[in-house]
């Protein structure tokens, strides 16, 4: 929970002191605007009390439209960037979640209006207008305000610092480590303790939604989807988790998340409603505290991330048909499964052997009902090391058979795939081609010890992580999928992506722990793991689906993840 978590306490304790001081800490340096190119235009913003003390931040805006278009016009789609940049922070590279090429994303053509104290972009119907001092951005379509960031100005960027200059009490009130400075450089969970090399750098900002009574998102949690009504005193998480039994009707994190959130703002004076929405891309953990304003008019929230930057993109609709399609042209579109997909699928906790899917498969024909899928989980494999069959349960020869028999009777099979590798079988070839190509998560070193590959418990035992966040070991995966890797393994044959949150059942909340190392973009191992964390399982679904893509260009496939 919130309360559990020092990045959290820390920007609640912020909250509190903005709301009661009326502090408005962050302002646009005046003759900062620079135009970078014809759709986006670059700003400074600065601290009010920061001055020798904190580096501006940059913030970027820029329009951008779907060149299939969406109805009432082709705008619709800003996106809002605020980083620093003296600092290296992680920012998933383009294409890879956002701004995918394929989805056709255009730049659009802008207009810009400056005057003393505030600038106007207006880009056809769309327009945002950037108020200096204090800092607040609005968003507009067809005139109407849709969304102002900071219009509570709760903007907080923790910058980097050195141990011995960090947050002490003698500093003016500059960010949320100024209220509250515990666990800035260490902190405990359930007995782990996490080293934070790099101090605070939690980020944090408000986001209005005006006349809005209606906003649903952030997926995926165990409760209503209407989020506007207030219910929950604590905000809802976004941290990919292994979470075996869940509670229903509360906030907290689950397998996967998707930060954004959709508004319907009611229609004035007789007018139609229309829609709107935001997605924040940072994959670190996070909370958004969602609130109804006390006159019922606004849906009131909150963003803050342990990490990163704030890196937003604004969907302005009008309709939410248009937000959805706003969405997929920065994301990309999902692909079409494979028609059988919609049929039957029949899954248990194991299939021992060939004998008994073979036994199943036939009594689904004896009692004359339809069956198109059936799954192998763990046990079809050489004791847990993934990509092999068991020799004894499963041999060569009776796999044959088992697909022969499938493939007669019009089935497919999924194999259950996992993104951890057995650490202690110096022959099993998958671990030993991702060790001796350095494609494994690391723990930290130090001045004595270099960063080593991390070792955690999962299904097979002690188990390594390939660093998925690397392109180059998200290749060689992706050619484990080919007929000469998997033996035994026809094109028809699909996959289940599990435990890919990553799930480390001896680590903090049974996760990898925040402080390893992936190499990511980077030439070394520089990113911690809590700055990428809910991309590592998307990154996994990804690696997959080009190896089944890479291994039969001309069929469709399926790779299934929690």
């Amino acid at each position: 929970t919130c309360s559990q978590g020092s990045f959290c306490q820390r920007y609640r304790a912020y909250i509190k002191e903005v709301q009661g001081t009326g502090a408005q800490l962050h302002f646009v340096e005046p003759g900062s605007l620079s135009q970078r190119s014809g759709h986006e235009v670059q700003f400074r913003i600065s601290q009010r009390q920061g001055a020798g003390i904190l580096e501006p931040l940059e913030l970027s805006l820029g329009f951008f439209r779907a060149a299939s278009g969406a109805s009432g016009g082709a705008c619709g789609v800003l996106r809002i960037s605020i980083l620093a940049p003296g600092e290296q922070r992680f920012r998933p590279r383009e294409g890879d979640v956002a701004m995918v090429p394929e989805s056709g994303l255009e730049p659009d053509v802008v207009t810009v209006q400056s005057e003393e104290a505030m600038t106007v972009m207006i880009a056809g119907d769309c327009s945002a207008r950037l108020r200096y001092d204090p800092l607040e951005l609005d968003l507009l379509r067809s005139g109407r305000i849709l969304q102002t960031l900071n219009a509570r100005h709760f903007l907080n960027f923790e910058q980097r610092r050195s141990r011995e200059t960090g947050a002490t009490g003698a500093r003016p009130f500059l960010d949320a480590t100024d209220i509250a400075a515990g666990s800035l450089w260490e902190e405990t969970f359930d007995g782990h303790v996490d080293s934070k090399p790099h101090g605070p750098t939690a980020v944090g900002i408000d986001i209005s939604f005006h006349q809005a009574s209606h906003a649903v998102g952030l997926a995926e949690h165990a409760t209503q989807l209407h989020l506007a009504e207030p219910r929950f005193e604590e905000p809802y998480r976004l941290f990919n988790l292994d979470v075996f039994e869940y509670e229903v009707d509360v906030p907290m994190a689950l397998y996967g998340n998707i930060p954004m959130i959709t508004a319907i703002h009611r229609g004035l004076d007789g007018g139609s409603a229309s829609a709107s929405g935001i997605l924040l891309v940072n994959p670190s953990e996070g909370f958004v505290k969602v609130d109804a304003a006390n006159n019922g008019s606004d849906t009131e929230t909150w963003w803050t991330f342990e990490a990163g930057v704030l890196d937003f993109f604004a969907f302005l609709g009008p309709a939410p048909a248009d937000v959805l399609r706003q969405y997929h042209a920065v994301t990309g579109w999902p692909r079409m499964p494979p028609l059988a997909v919609l049929g039957k699928h029949q899954s248990r906790w194991n299939y021992i052997t060939v004998e008994d899917v073979l036994e199943v498969a036939g009594k689904f024909d004896q009692h004359r009902i339809p069956l198109d899928f059936i799954w192998l989980d763990l046990e079809h494999t050489n004791q847990k090391r993934y990509f092999t069959w068991d020799p004894d349960h499963f041999p060569r020869e009776g796999v044959r058979r088992m697909l022969d028999e499938l493939n007669r009777t019009q089935r497919k099979l999924v194999t259950i795939i996992d993104p951890h590798l057995f650490a202690g079988d110096a022959d099993y070839a998958v671990a030993a081609r991702m060790k001796g190509q350095g494609f494994l998560v690391k723990r930290p070193g130090n001045s004595s010890s270099p960063a080593q590959d991390f070792e955690g418990f999962c299904w097979p035992g002690p188990s390594n992580y390939p660093d998925f966040c690397d392109p180059r070991m998200r290749r060689e995966w992706a050619k484990l999928f080919d007929f000469s890797s998997y033996p035994g393994y026809p094109a028809e044959i699909y996959t289940w992506n599990d435990m890919n949150e990553p799930s480390v059942f001896d680590g903090p909340e049974i996760s990898l722990p925040r402080d390893t190392l992936h190499r990511c973009h980077e030439d070394d191992y520089s990113i911690e793991h809590r700055e990428v964390h809910n991309l590592y399982g998307f990154y996994v679904h990804e690696a997959s689906t080009q190896g089944h893509l890479q291994r039969a260009p001309n069929l469709r496939p399926f790779v299934l993840t929690r």
